[in-house]
């Protein structure tokens, strides 16, 4: 007896930290190595200068990372800062065991070990595990918190109720939204009977929890300033206006009303099945209500937190995906819970023998499908596109004494700082300097438009409509004003003359791609005589050829004589295009002909290297109605009208006629009345820009009469915008309400969706199934209006 016992207490020790180890082999497999665009350079940098971080300030975070960062001597400092991720994610799944434990009163681990890996091979807490960002440990703190108060009613230690106080003290100096989680903690706290020497105790925890916070007026008072963050932390107000992020609340909070909770249900359980499998979704409603007949008080807790939590995350705009972080860790413990009750059920006599067999542990198919099917799509080892940002700046500024000046958001300039502070290669001010601009682009080139030459990051349409032209100049867009006569440095200079354009050259950025991907050229071009035609170029890759549309382009009728227009244009390879070497040829098009040019100019030829993921994908394409470029496909586009959701509309009875895009009889409805659209995405290979969906009503003249304009799911899952990114393969479904104006005129309309960029506005061009260029929208059908 006394030797079983002592091997069921090395079996208690072993398995979590099994468990532990797993989680960080997992994630340190895939971790990024080295920066990583936007906030996660600058959670690394903040703390390593002891700066103060953007709102609400993450106190703790900050002292945690500089801690880390000092203690821990593996690799250069971005990469030890992605590790702290990987052992903060790893530390969350223990608590997820942990708390599954208790609640299986110790008994069959493998529901708890199922829990924890259930939560680590979900598809958003692994991104979130393999760089550096605040909300993972957002997800890990509020595990503890479950754990403790779990493990406080199980013991009856008070102990373990102060450590919970002093685990919330924390939390509050993390991130606001922790306390999200307190009306659960309260009410269990409750149920079970707390007396007042406990709480006073709990209070004193919480109290000595929240000395992060002193970081930010001690920080401001020590000479010299923070070198990023506001200086009045240790004036009340300042305080109040980081620490509870006051600039941010009004934009984020509750954004949808109740008329718009069907959607969000809708997108919920979109993003619920990229995380886990819908046999496992189902075991955590089976856990949850295994609790409430078995643990009311633990079916409280968990219930609660869950419900708050989801009701906020998904009624918010932005960091959706982040947020949802602290419900996914609920979650993964009710499926636990779930996992306990299956085991009930197996330990049943009646149970046929091969079933206890197996028992829990054929349960783990689940997250090792994941892990097989994710891993190479989530991967960041090879991920330095950040440093490479870098390096082209210098390659494009140093030593050339253009007194320059770089406009960048947020995303580009925190690598650039980061290569300062941290590497100490600082750029000269008289190459260029680099201006953070936090306003809109316009505003920005009056303020610096004297200071030298202007340089975008990416082609930016409100700078053209302002009167400027953009210049590309490798990877950069050089603005000038009209007109743009003089003759810029060209790569590749050549004399053609196709009518009234003459192209002076070209230059090719790059000769190796992987299929799905876009090859950038410059083309440089003038108008030797004013013309009322539109010239447009195309291009021929091997097999393929790509016609352009005309969006986000300066036209040919708009040119004045003799300007040289050095424009930018992405040739963007199929998806199915066989690895090999092909060559390239660009020529020009009349459209208002509709004539080609004979005249073709040859770029040399381009290696395509590999197919890539979205190839995989391919053996779907037959059935895609849309292909938008190379990179996100729509399954399909289900729409009907009449003025209320479908699930309304069998509640009370009134029948409604879906149809699925491109349909051909057009759907009817009267002025003021609604259509309802879901929208099937696909995402076909990794995908590199952020974009935003249009869904618009046009009348026959192709006037815009109903616009929605949203990122992904009503802001809840762009397709890139530091992590998490969609991944090739991932489905969503997208819902969209259009309502016509009350008074619009009966006649015909129709619906086209589309993407454009989210900050260059540029439209996706769409592909057919050969890969040719289909323009950049989809029409999915007609619409009737009747008096």
């Amino acid at each position: 007896m006394k030797g079983q016992k002592e091997i069921g207490e090395i079996k208690k020790k072993i398995i979590p930290a099994a468990v532990f180890l797993g989680g960080i082999l997992l994630f340190v497999s895939t971790l990024a190595p080295a920066t990583v665009f936007g906030d996660p350079t600058e959670y690394t940098l903040m703390p390593h200068l002891w700066a103060i971080l953007h709102p609400p300030g993450y106190a703790f975070m900050t002292l945690l990372v500089k801690l880390w960062q000092t203690v821990i001597p593996i690799g250069t400092l971005a990469y030890r800062t992605n590790l702290l991720s990987a052992f903060v994610g790893a530390t969350a799944g223990v608590m997820v065991f942990g708390s599954v434990r208790v609640l299986g009163r110790g008994g069959e681990a493998w529901a708890a070990v199922f829990a924890a890996t259930s939560l680590y091979t979900a598809s958003n807490f692994w991104q979130h595990a393999i760089h550096t960002n605040a909300h993972i440990v957002t997800a890990m703190l509020a595990s503890i918190s479950i754990f403790l108060l779990l493990r406080w009613r199980q013991k009856g230690d008070d102990r373990w109720l102060v450590a919970f106080g002093f685990m919330a003290g924390l939390s509050v100096t993390h991130h606001p939204l922790l306390v999200l989680g307190f009306p659960a903690y309260a009410l269990f706290i409750l149920v079970n009977r707390l007396r007042w020497r406990s709480l006073l105790a709990m209070m004193g925890g919480g109290l000595v929890g929240l000395f992060p916070w002193l970081y930010f007026p001690i920080r401001a008072s020590i000479q010299p300033p923070p070198p990023f963050g506001p200086g009045d932390m240790n004036t009340l107000d300042g305080f109040l206006n980081l620490a509870l992020a006051r600039g941010l609340t009004n934009v984020n909070l509750f954004h949808f009303g109740l008329s718009e909770q069907w959607h969000r249900l809708i997108v919920f359980w979109s993003l619920i099945q990229l995380q886990f499998a819908w046999p496992v979704v189902l075991l955590s409603i089976v856990g949850l209500a295994w609790l409430v007949r078995r643990d009311p008080q633990a079916a409280l807790l968990l219930g609660l937190h869950v419900l708050v939590n989801l009701a906020f995350t998904l009624n918010s705009v932005q960091d959706v995906m982040a947020y949802l972080l602290t419900p996914l860790m609920s979650l993964a413990i009710l499926i636990g819970a779930g996992a306990l009750a299956l085991n009930e059920m197996l330990q049943h006599p009646k149970t046929p023998i091969i079933f206890r067999s197996f028992g829990l542990s054929a349960l783990l198919i689940f997250p090792l499908a994941n892990i097989f099917w994710l891993a190479p799509r989530i991967s960041l080892r090879d991920l330095r596109d950040a440093d490479a940002y870098v390096d082209s700046v210098f390659e494009h500024f140093a030593g050339k004494k253009m007194g320059a000046v770089l406009l960048s958001d947020w995303e580009h300039a925190t690598p650039l700082w980061y290569r300062q502070y941290v590497d100490g290669q600082t750029l000269d001010p008289a190459d260029v300097r680099v201006v953070y601009v936090n306003k809109p682009f316009a505003d920005a080139v009056w303020e610096n438009v004297e200071a030298g030459p202007l340089y975008l990051i990416e082609y930016n349409r409100d700078i053209v409509t302002l009167g400027f032209r953009l210049r590309a100049e490798g990877m950069f867009y050089r603005l000038a004003p009209p007109p743009a006569t003089g003759r810029p440095p060209i790569v590749h200079p050549l004399e053609e003359t196709f009518g009234p354009i003459q192209m002076l050259g070209y230059d090719l950025l790059t000769d190796s791609v992987e299929a799905g991907d876009s090859i950038p050229i410059i083309l440089y071009l003038r108008a030797s005589v004013a013309t009322d035609h539109v010239i447009h170029p195309f291009a021929t890759l091997g097999p393929w050829e790509h016609r352009f549309t005309t969006d986000s382009h300066w036209l040919t009728p708009y040119w004045q004589v003799n300007e040289i227009m050095a424009e930018r244009w992405d040739v963007v390879v199929p998806l199915d295009a066989p690895a090999g070497e092909y060559p390239l040829s660009v020529g020009l098009s009349d459209l208002t002909t509709g004539e080609d040019f004979e005249v073709r100019v040859s770029l040399g030829k381009v290696m395509i290297e590999k197919p890539g993921f979205g190839r995989e994908a391919l053996e779907k394409l037959g059935f895609l109605a849309a292909n938008f470029g190379q990179g996100v496909g729509v399954e399909s586009v289900r729409g009907w009208g009449g003025g209320l959701p479908i699930g309304r509309r069998l509640l009370i009875g009134r029948p409604s006629t879906v149809k699925t895009a491109p349909w051909a009889e057009p759907i009817t409805i009267r002025p003021g009345e609604s259509i309802e659209l879901r929208i099937r995405w696909r995402a076909l290979a990794r995908i590199e820009n952020s974009y935003t969906v249009f869904v618009h009503l046009l009348d026959s003249g192709n006037q815009l009469m109903v616009s929605r304009d949203y990122t992904p799911l009503g802001g809840a899952f762009p397709t890139m915008l530091w992590f998490p990114k969609w991944l090739p393969g991932q489905t969503v479904v997208d819902p969209y309400t259009l309502t016509a104006p009350p008074d619009a005129p009966p006649g015909d309309y129709y619906i086209e969706i589309g993407l454009y960029g989210l900050r260059s506005v540029v439209r996706a061009p769409a592909f057919d199934e050969a890969g040719n260029l289909a323009g950049d929208r989809f029409v999915v059908g007609g619409v009737t209006i009747v008096p």
